[in-house]
């Protein structure tokens, strides 16, 4: 059987099912576990048969890893290239946008943006010059040459892409995010937002309200106050250095200055209550079982919903903004949310299922946009389908559960996760010093053969001269 490759932008898919140690060092989520969300999505709705095999390319375009000859491979072996992205568009991801560039231009089988939000960081107005412009232009017009329209995330990208850096309103359009998308227009919230003291609470919470940004310490007061007034509340960090820090214990951030959770003696991990999901399947079983969710970040908001939860988004953004403006999810600025602030109040005259009444048109729409891009999904044949090749495909997979505090494991359970881990560090360690020590013999090398130039050109040098000498004493 011919199988249909494709090649997708992501640090790994569910079917490589990683295990905490392995996700932590490849760093296989890229940084944060809400790219799983959106890369699950594109996944799932891409993978139209068991000949079909997608692929994450983990992040080895955007690394520089890929060379001449692994992009003659691709070419050969992979009918395309998918690029789920986030916020990529943003200043601290140029060098990766330069890179991805490169990449692309050695390709020739379609390359498709799926979903990509800009950012503007600390600098305001996107509007406004922007340090990665440049890098942004250069990106969209290489892939352009690739495929027939680009997918990003809200208006405010839109606008960006348009009448910013000059690209043709008919090729860039508005998807919000593949999430969204992970079920088909069929999604519906199985629950009411209708609180009790004994609910089941999902928080989530950040450190930025942009890039290097504190979010301030209103909004741990807050989130901090959540978790008082409803005591059955789960804390889901995303970060790659929360994983780190719930799975063997180190500190996120040693700054006591502020109150995000930098320690697992912060609030928030009180009694053990935090899990850290490694796939998403696990991810929305558990969120499925709670009464509510609320934080200020979108995948955390998204997951909630995708199960048929009720999920308030605390907006801290114009990254957030567009997606939740787009989507018409449930939301409230950061600006409403004070310490005193109470989540009753904050949900109170809140419309959950505004994004039902949405779902389908933008599902639609999503639809045409992949297949302008020459694209086939699941949904082709009977757009309501419910299983998925990929779903039977994980039936007789045994995904890795939730990553629970280092600090409630059992004593067993803390050996083997040491064992393991250190394990892997030493190993890490080894290569680098190997790398390292390669590294030097390289510039060993150089220096030798800089050496010998120059006494080649000092000694031609003085030939030269002493023949001129010669010449003009006789």
């Amino acid at each position: 059987m011919t199988r249909k490759k494709i090649l997708m932008r992501a640090g790994t898919t569910v079917l490589e099912n990683l295990y905490a140690t392995k996700t932590i060092f490849d760093d296989a989520i890229g940084g944060n576990v809400g790219n799983l969300i959106y890369a699950n999505s594109v996944l799932r709705a891409l993978m139209t048969g068991q000949d079909v095999e997608i692929e994450a390319d983990h992040y080895y375009g955007e690394f520089g890893k890929y060379t001449d000859r692994d992009a003659e491979r691709i070419n050969s072996e992979y009918e395309a290239y998918i690029i789920p992205f986030a916020d990529a568009f943003r200043s601290d991801f140029i060098r990766s946008m330069k890179r991805l560039t490169s990449f692309i231009k050695k390709l020739t089988i379609p390359v498709v943006i799926v979903g990509v939000g800009v950012s503007s960081g600390s600098q305001g107005n996107i509007m406004n010059p922007l340090p990665q412009d440049d890098a942004v232009r250069e990106l969209v017009s290489e892939v352009l040459k690739h495929s027939a329209i680009v997918g990003v995330r809200g208006e405010s990208t839109y606008r960006y892409l348009t009448e910013k850096l000059g690209f043709p309103e008919d090729s860039v359009t508005v998807i919000g995010c593949p999430s969204m998308y992970t079920f088909g227009p069929d999604l519906t919230l199985k629950k009411e937002a209708d609180l009790k003291p004994e609910s089941r609470i999902i928080i989530t919470d950040t450190r930025y309200s942009s890039p290097g940004e504190y979010i301030g310490d209103e909004i741990q007061k807050f989130l901090i106050g959540v978790s008082e007034e409803y005591p059955d509340f789960t804390f889901i960090p995303q970060l790659v250095r929360e994983l780190k820090e719930i799975y063997i214990g180190a500190p996120y951030s040693r700054d006591k200055s502020i109150l995000y959770p930098g320690d697992l003696d912060a609030e928030l991990f009180k009694d053990g209550r935090a899990k850290f999901f490694l796939n998403v399947p696990t991810w929305l079983d558990f969120a499925s079982e709670a009464d509510f969710a609320v934080g200020p970040r979108i995948h955390g908001s998204i997951a909630p919903v995708l199960a048929g939860t009720p999920s308030l988004a605390i907006v801290k953004d114009i990254r957030m903004k567009e997606l939740v403006t787009y989507h018409h999810l449930a939301h409230v600025d950061i600006s409403e949310v004070h310490a005193d602030s109470r989540l009753a109040d904050l949900i109170e005259g809140k419309d959950f299922h505004e994004f039902e009444k949405y779902q389908e048109e933008n599902f639609i729409h999503y639809l045409d946009f992949l297949h302008k891009n020459g694209l086939s999904t699941i949904y082709d044949k009977d757009i309501h389908i419910k299983e998925a090749p990929l779903d039977k495909r994980l039936e007789g997979l045994k995904l890795y559960g939730a990553v629970t505090p280092f600090s409630t494991a059992s004593h067993k359970e803390r050996l083997r996760r040491e064992g393991e881990y250190f394990s892997r560090e030493e190993a890490t360690i080894k290569e680098l010093k190997d790398r390292i020590n390669e590294k030097n013999r390289i510039i060993s090398g150089l220096h030798r053969s800089l050496e010998e130039a120059e006494k080649k050109s000092l000694f031609e040098s003085f030939r030269k001269i002493r023949h001129r000498l010669k010449k003009n004493s006789i």
